[in-house]
């Protein structure tokens, strides 16, 4: 798991786990404790998790752990064949996470 922290209160949150670790609830929990150090230790206002659209697994952690999903945007992640795939952008609020705890 990264958390990139930017200057404007926002983080963005990545995730990877090897198949025979998955759907064991692993990033959940980690992005719950993440969550509490953003959230309540380093005061950022907003997580933001971008997927892409076929990437159902992380889409359904975004959701599962409450993250609203914003957007999809259009040509937005290059690939490694040199063109650009849609990303959805899934975030949460400080202020959202503070009414679910």
């Amino acid at each position: 798991m990264t958390c990139t922290t930017k200057k404007d209160g926002h983080a963005d949150v990545g995730y990877w786990l090897g198949r025979p670790y998955r759907g064991h609830g692993y990033i959940s929990q980690s992005l719950q404790a993440l969550e509490k150090l953003a959230f309540n230790d380093w005061q950022l206002n907003k997580l933001q998790i971008l997927t892409v659209p076929d990437n159902i697994a992380s889409q359904a952690v975004a959701k599962s752990n409450h993250y609203h999903r914003d957007a999809r945007l259009p040509k937005h992640i290059p690939t490694l064949a040199g063109d650009y795939q849609d990303a959805i952008i899934f975030s949460k609020l400080r202020q959202d996470w503070l009414t679910q705890i």
